[in-house]
């Protein structure tokens, strides 16, 4: 990890001028570094719960009876759809026509989900993004 300002006044330096922020960056990019920020706290927050996660997965592995092969799985649900919207038309004066807005609205629901372990991913779309449709799914 390289953080720039102290590299900055270390090439100056060296080079006995001053230099830009910018070349440094186009600098560092050019030889592969890529820039990057750290964590926001509500990330690190959910890996810091994921200790919980891995003891409470622990526990289940332990009580689990059954022949067949345990998976964790992560699921989220999308909504895809299309509203058409109405447009401009050129008429001639004094005349304004009525263009009529036709307010369809269509949508789909995608269901997915992917198991982390080893890469599984089970996807299923259904019509409404409602309890009866996600029992259908999971």
């Amino acid at each position: 990890m390289v953080v720039v300002p102290p590299l900055r006044e270390q090439i100056a330096e060296r080079l006995g001028k001053p230099v830009a922020l910018s070349t440094i960056y186009r600098m560092l990019a050019r030889n592969g570094w890529r820039l990057t920020r750290p964590l926001p706290r509500e990330i690190l927050r959910r890996v810091r719960t994921g200790k919980k996660l891995q003891g409470n997965l622990d526990q289940i592995v332990v009580s689990w009876n059954n022949d067949r092969p345990l998976r964790l799985m992560s699921q989220d649900e999308a909504r895809f759809g299309r509203i058409p919207d109405t447009r401009y038309c050129w008429y001639r004066r004094p005349v304004r026509p009525l263009v009529y807005a036709m307010v369809t609205q269509q949508y789909t629901d995608a269901y997915g989900a992917v198991s982390p372990q080893d890469g599984c991913f089970d996807s299923l779309v259904l019509p409404h993004g409602n309890s009866d449709c996600m029992q259908i799914f999971t």
